[in-house]
């Protein structure tokens, strides 16, 4: 588990209860994202409030499969292998879903699919120049 959560200790106290100290690692806040990500087989992404979760972006574009919840914009779906959720739904059929993602999945295509629909550093530093290009006008 990566970042701070705010249930942080509810958390811990379910794996301990499960037996799962030997399974889960809580990694708190990194600076090491690509190669957390780059280690991942599946995303999950089961926020209750969210404005535009760049960590979602991130995933999908280093071509991680990700099972988010259907609380957050779907703008930040950009790949097909992106899937929402209702978080009123059972942990089960959460379970379920997640076990369906394909996990073997080209990586690559994330970056590229990303890409083609406006995530990339070259778009961002465009839309700023037109910003600033708009304003000089």
């Amino acid at each position: 588990l990566v970042g701070h959560a705010v249930l942080i200790e509810g958390t811990k106290k379910k794996i301990k209860e499960l037996k799962l100290e030997n399974n889960v690692m809580l990694l708190g806040n990194i600076d090491y994202i690509p190669s957390i990500l780059s280690a991942l087989d599946i995303f999950l992404f089961p926020s209750l409030y969210e404005g535009f979760p760049n960590a979602v972006s991130e995933a999908q574009r280093s071509g991680v499969p990700c099972l988010i919840s259907n609380t957050i914009t779907n703008e930040v779906v950009i790949t097909p292998h992106c899937v929402t959720l209702d978080l009123n739904l059972s942990s089960k059929i959460w379970a379920e879903e997640l076990l369906k993602l394909d996990y073997k999945i080209n990586r690559e295509l994330g970056a590229t699919t990303g890409k083609d629909k406006g995530f990339s550093v070259e778009n961002e530093i465009n839309k700023i120049q037109e910003i600033y290009e708009e304003l000089i006008n």
